[in-house]
């Protein structure tokens, strides 16, 4: 029976974890098929715009929910060092080298066709550069998850034998720290360093602790209403006003670690956490992208790279339904080709 029970609860586990994992992976889609519109701030009209920050906004809870996932798979897990990081390289590294390398080819197939040498000595320099620095702009988050992982089995062994005092004690430091680094509050001057409280790491504990201290039903209700509302209002209408006081688009509301996106991370994630599905074709997508998500997440920009250099141009339908469409046709493109590379012999190791 105890047996039963905890499959139970396992597979119950794996269920909201797949909506999240669907859900961010279709946000962050959303996001970058909004950029272009975001960018073109003072050469399009006011509601373009405005359609294209609504937009933007809706997504800033991706990558930070992808954080919060890989905290709550493996903080609470108990790994050998050896085999905890052979793991990431095979699930990781090499479909992200793999996919590097299809952004470098695509680069240079641009730069050949616009007749541009290849052959020669800049072009190595200039591939190195690429690999360093990431070839696709969304690589970054790649770079940063592998610095995560350094650090996940020293923070996994702490959180596991942590009272949930102290994992509220460091979540606390790590938002203050957030606060602070506001620009509006760089009159403060801390002689005191809290550094090692910042960053992306605070997502990882913040995903475990909602994922297995937070269980009322009604405060997780009330706590994600709260969250997601203020969260997204904040950031749409921040994002906006401060870019019309400048006249320059200024993304400081639209930051993964900026206190109106951790609130709409929260309330996104406890949301979901709890929402049922039961529509077989509304599970069976689900399941296809949240299975996919890693090798849609790098793939996507290529496909929108792609849509965007065809016929295909933002201005040519209002952003409202313009950015829906280019996301669920990026979404469609993209989910089809990594199916069809895990189909390939040895696929899976290396379409993601």
């Amino acid at each position: 029976m105890r047996i039963k029970i905890f499959l139970m609860q396992q597979a119950n586990k794996q269920v909201w974890i797949d909506n999240l994992r669907a859900i961010a992976t279709i946000g962050v889609i959303i996001l970058h098929s909004a950029g272009d519109t975001v960018l073109a701030y003072g050469h399009i009209s006011g509601s373009d715009w405005w359609a294209g920050d609504f937009y933007s906004s809706m997504g800033r809870f991706s990558v930070p929910v992808f954080i919060m996932l890989t905290g709550v798979l493996l903080l609470g897990k108990e790994y050998e060092l050896g085999v905890f990081f052979k793991k990431r390289v095979v699930r990781v590294i090499l479909p992200f080298l793999f996919w590097s390398l299809v952004y470098i080819s695509f680069d240079l197939w641009t730069k050949a066709k616009q007749g541009h040498s290849i052959l020669n000595l800049e072009t190595v320099e200039w591939i190195s550069n690429q690999l360093q620095h990431g070839s696709s702009f969304h690589f970054w988050y790649i770079y940063m998850l592998i610095g995560l992982y350094l650090f996940i089995p020293i923070l996994g062994k702490w959180i596991r034998h942590s009272t949930e005092k102290e994992i509220l004690y460091f979540l606390g430091i790590w938002f203050c720290s957030i606060i602070l680094d506001l620009p509006a509050f760089s009159f403060i001057h801390l002689e005191f360093d809290i550094v090692n409280f910042s960053g992306h790491m605070g997502y990882l504990v913040l995903g475990y602790y909602l994922a297995t201290k937070i269980n009322n039903q009604k405060a997780n209700n009330i706590i994600a209403g709260i969250c997601v509302i203020s969260g997204l209002a904040i950031t749409i209408s921040g994002a906006y006003f401060i870019t019309v006081k400048e006249n320059k688009i200024d993304e400081i509301f639209y930051e993964n670690l900026s206190p109106n996106i951790v609130l709409f991370s929260i309330g996104v994630f406890l949301l979901f956490k709890r929402i049922t599905i039961s529509h077989p074709t509304v599970i069976k997508i689900r399941d296809g992208i949240s299975k996919y998500s890693f090798g849609i997440y790098l793939s996507h920009v290529l496909i929108l790279r792609y849509l965007m250099d065809s016929t295909i141009r933002w201005n040519c339908l209002h952003p409202v339904l313009f950015i829906p469409i280019v996301s669920l046709i990026c979404l469609a493109l993209s989910t089809a080709l990594i199916y069809g590379l895990n189909k390939l012999p040895y696929g899976k190791y290396f379409a993601g």
